[in-house]
């Protein structure tokens, strides 16, 4: 089918350079067909990038996860399974690693780190739907969507291959502890914090 000769070629492209680099030209002609055929199934370029974004994890991310957990009863468990598979599978899909890295040449009009997050936000809310209120009560789905994010984005930092996966280990232990904790903080604010250090 073309339509997936098309969306094939620009992954490939979009993966290799960026989404800002890529043009329908470069587009049409890797995937061998006419011009007038990429409009006869996208608006845009952007409406082929957001197609592509959504069917990673509109489609399969949630597939994948769903097998590796399905069975698994223990909360903590699912969690560190799917933190670490969602690393397996970022590594696997540039584009998605490169937003995560914010590099503002993966985004597009539609597709940003912002939007990025609120997917990652329905995402969870798929998967762990019936786990949700087992999570700290102080910490929206939203706020758990963009801490899971910033765990990816600080194990992507790590420059050393042979400390990769200690790192993420790590990570999401300190994370899933961190989030399933019922325990409540007391006293001070982080805004009592702030003037007393703007005082110093």
């Amino acid at each position: 089918m073309k339509k997936n000769l098309i969306k094939n070629a620009a992954e490939g492209l979009f993966e290799r350079y960026g989404y800002q680099k890529v043009t329908i030209d470069e587009i049409v002609q890797s995937a061998r067909v006419a011009k007038g055929t990429f409009y006869l199934y996208f608006k845009n370029k952007d409406d082929l990038y957001r197609q592509i974004v959504q069917n990673y994890y509109q489609t399969e991310m949630p597939e994948m996860i769903n097998k590796y957990i399905a069975g698994e009863k223990d909360l903590r468990t699912r969690l560190f399974e799917d933190f670490i598979g969602g690393l397996i599978y970022l590594n696997q899909r540039k584009i998605l690693k490169e937003i995560i890295l914010q590099n503002s040449n993966y985004f597009s009009e539609s597709i940003n780190f912002e939007i990025f997050l609120d997917q990652t936000s329905d995402y969870i809310k798929t998967i762990f739907a019936e786990d949700l209120s087992q999570l700290r009560l102080d910490i929206t789905v939203e706020q758990f969507a963009r801490m899971y994010m910033l765990q990816y984005f600080a194990i992507f930092q790590e420059k050393n291959k042979d400390n990769f996966w200690n790192q993420a280990e790590c990570h999401a232990r300190v994370f899933i502890d961190g989030i399933l904790s019922n325990h409540k903080w007391e006293g001070t604010s982080i805004d009592k914090i702030i003037e007393k250090v703007k005082k110093l």
